[in-house]
């Protein structure tokens, strides 16, 4: 399926939240209408994982042919992604790295006790031919000075190097069993080192590695202490979270055709319930909804100017720009929400997003599901919700939500 863009306006609600989480720098976005109530803030993810014991190899396939397998894998993957780009397709890599004792060779990393923890999300754009033609980057973290390494501009090269530092990390565990990397079937690798790494009594050592089975590029690395009374402390953190070509779908245009077809309907449905509801208004009718915020729905009733602002605002999460802006409403916050289908919403027919991402956080990498529903006849009725899981094997729980319930005029 075809990432679909979704404009800046539609991030509003939750990279606030994230961010706040995360204890990333806010970034600037369209101000809240005053009468909105203030969100909740999100509550820390804290808990320490939890590792079972190391379990006997899974009776199947062997070590060697799960290896072979993923190997096969990237390298059917490495060829698409050169193919792809060659026709100008984008190319998204996103790794991050966690430290629980702040040990890094990060610049502007002052080590010591504090946790050191970064995500970098790079963009490689590509003209005629697979001509490298420049790359941005985002970096978020926990320190205010960090850097990212970037992908060589050399781009064939450098997936080379990803294949042999695949094989390199492959090599490194002994294969245990299934397992899931941000919401996708994976493989897990594990091996014990004695005695440890770690300066605090540990008895030994323990790594997993998990490759996600359909793009093994996508992979990560956890290491954790083990102390003598079965304990473990969670140590280091490296994830290759997002590894592929974006901007385009070789493969998926029926999918793609049906998402974007969604996204106009959305806007356009969103755009007719507001102009109804803007002419009461100018009737002299107020505005009454029902809010929630990570609590009970409150009910309100506004009227006037605060109520065309409100139903601006509404749009604005629908995805729109604000209509009232003849500049349009655009910041510089941006990201990608897929279409996953359809569900339902306070009872009526409605329709899903998704769009996941991974931050740090003071207890490690947190892996966020950002989910939005709207009613399909009605979408300014709607609910976003954004969800967090430590990796790699957190329970998801929600950080944060708000939604509109209900919407109407009331000419009384």
């Amino acid at each position: 399926m075809r990432v679909l863009p979704v404009r800046p306006a539609f991030l509003v609600p939750l990279l606030l939240v994230v961010v706040a989480a995360c204890g990333a720098p806010a970034p600037v976005a369209t101000p809240t209408p005053t009468l909105a109530p203030t969100p909740t803030p999100a509550p820390a993810l804290t808990a320490t994982p939890t590792l079972t014991p190391t379990p006997s190899p899974t009776v199947g396939p062997s070590q060697d042919g799960q290896t072979a397998m993923l190997l096969q894998r990237a390298e059917q993957m490495r060829v698409e992604i050169i193919e792809a780009t060659r026709e100008g397709c984008a190319f998204l890599y996103e790794e991050g790295e966690y430290r629980s004792n702040g040990s890094s060779v990060a610049e502007g990393n002052a080590g010591g006790d504090v946790p050191y923890g970064r995500v970098a999300r790079t963009t490689i754009e590509f003209g005629p031919g697979g001509h490298f033609r420049g790359e941005s980057q985002s970096v978020t973290g926990l320190q205010s000075t960090l850097s990212g390494g970037g992908v060589d501009a050399d781009f064939p090269a450098w997936l080379d190097e990803q294949m042999v530092s695949l094989a390199e990390m492959l090599a490194r565990g002994r294969y245990v069993g299934e397992s899931s990397f941000i919401g996708q079937s994976s493989l897990r690798y594990e091996t014990r080192v004695e005695g440890g790494a770690s300066s605090s009594g540990a008895a030994e050592s323990l790594f997993v590695f998990d490759y996600v089975v359909d793009n093994p590029f996508m992979r990560s690395e956890h290491q954790y202490a083990v102390f003598p009374d079965g304990n473990v402390q969670l140590e280091r953190q490296w994830t290759a979270s997002a590894f592929g070509v974006v901007g385009c779908s070789p493969n998926g245009e029926t999918a793609r055709s049906a998402g974007e077809a969604v996204v106009i309907e959305i806007e356009r449905n969103a755009l007719n319930v507001r102009e109804s509801l803007v002419e009461s208004i100018d009737a002299g009718c107020a505005l009454t909804l029902t809010m929630e915020y990570n609590s009970a729905p409150q009910a309100e009733r506004v009227e006037g100017g605060d109520a065309r602002d409100l139903l601006a605002w509404f749009v604005a999460i629908a995805g729109l720009a604000n209509p009232d802006n003849a500049g349009g409403d655009d910041s510089p916050m941006g990201a990608e929400y897929s279409y996953v289908g359809e569900t339902e919403l306070y009872g009526r027919a409605a329709v899903r997003f998704e769009h996941t991402e991974v931050r740090a956080s003071e207890s490690g990498l947190t892996n966020y599901l950002n989910v939005l529903e709207f009613v399909r006849e009605n979408p300014l009725l709607s609910r976003a919700t954004v969800y967090g899981a430590l990796l790699p094997d957190g329970a998801p729980a929600m950080v944060h939500r708000q939604a509109v319930s209900s919407l109407a005029a009331d000419c009384g």
